[in-house]
């Protein structure tokens, strides 16, 4: 059986498995809903720091990864 593992960051997180890392939504939805365009605007910026934060999460895990000897 494969190890997968999940990492949760906000609505974003990703899955450490055989096949590589994987981004996932780990909430939904996204966002709350929106009545203007500063809401939309907020909501957008929050929305890519947290890929952004998980894509740095996945990139420290890549390079965990990459230093295990089998």
């Amino acid at each position: 059986m494969e190890n997968e593992v999940r990492k949760t960051l906000g609505n974003f997180g990703f899955e450490d498995d055989i096949y590589g890392l994987s981004f996932v939504v780990e909430r939904e939805p996204l966002s709350p809903g929106c009545l203007t365009e500063g809401e939309i605007d907020a909501n957008r910026a929050r929305l890519k720091d947290g890929i952004d934060a998980a894509a740095e999460r996945m990139k420290r895990a890549l390079r965990n990864r990459s230093s295990i000897v089998f």
